[in-house]
């Protein structure tokens, strides 16, 4: 038995959906959402997009074809956040820090920090703002 946590509920909700499958184990599950967000996956599946699930290590053309077939009905259901911007937003600021060459999982973090902070402070980020605020926060860490 391991232990497994996420950052929101929505990646959780995935989780227990892909662990559903036939032939998707706790790994192949994790490795899918360490690869890609909920949002991008709930796009690649609605989309049938294979060749996208296919990138992600562990998951072949059979599996692909597979997580399309189940989750097509069941994914869409998942509410992405809590507003519809905040995913779009996250995604993108992800994106360029991992342009700028930061590893995916701690940009990740540090957004998330950058997010929970502006939330409080009831501020709504921009792209620009999150990631100024989680490149202070990286190199504040170092």
């Amino acid at each position: 038995m391991e232990l497994v946590g996420f950052a929101t509920p929505a990646e959780r909700d995935v989780f227990l959906l892909l662990v559903g499958i036939p032939g998707v184990g706790m790994r192949t599950a994790l490795s899918i959402l360490s690869a890609m967000s909920v949002s991008q996956l709930q796009e690649a599946i609605i989309a049938n997009n294979l060749p996208v699930l296919q990138r992600i290590p562990g998951v072949g053309r059979k599996t692909a074809e597979r997580l399309v077939l189940e989750l097509r009905e069941k994914i869409g259901a998942i509410a992405p956040a809590r507003d519809g911007q905040v995913l779009p937003v996250l995604d993108e600021a992800l994106r360029a820090m991992v342009v700028l060459g930061y590893n995916r999982n701690h940009a990740e973090k540090a957004l998330r920090t950058a997010f929970d902070q502006c939330r409080a402070e009831g501020i709504t980020p921009s792209v620009e703002q999150l990631v100024k605020l989680a490149l202070r926060l990286v190199h504040n860490a170092a």
